[in-house]
């Protein structure tokens, strides 16, 4: 019996740190969107100039985060979504699961604007 306690614990803990996990993901904002009176989002691209940013569209944008996870899709508090800018580059801890789109969706944890 204590065996057994002692194995579901473990199979517990582990299973606790594996979802508790947390990412980062650093790019710059290139859309932010007001879903609702609470809900707000922003697509976040790795690897984007500021004259592609300047000369696409938002179907361009999306379709360019899209290529190997090179863009993720936020949701961000009311706060948050006041201070980021498009065109500000951005780190945003997060933890999964994201939602299975592209580019995928998930919660932000934190945002921090990096200074450049």
């Amino acid at each position: 019996m204590n065996r057994r306690l002692f194995i579901l614990t473990i199979f517990c803990c582990i299973l606790l740190v594996a979802c508790s996990e947390k990412y980062t993901f650093t790019g710059t904002v290139v859309s932010k969107k007001q879903l609702n009176e609470n809900g707000h989002i922003m697509l976040v691209i790795k690897n984007i100039n500021s004259s592609e940013l300047k000369n696409k569209s938002i179907d361009e944008l999306i379709d360019l985060a899209s290529i190997d996870n090179n863009g993720m899709n936020f949701y961000i508090d009311k706060k948050t979504y006041e201070q980021v800018e498009v065109g500000k580059k951005v780190e945003v801890i997060y933890s999964g699961p994201a939602q299975e789109s592209l580019p995928p969706k998930v919660s932000a944890k934190k945002v921090k604007i990096i200074d450049e």
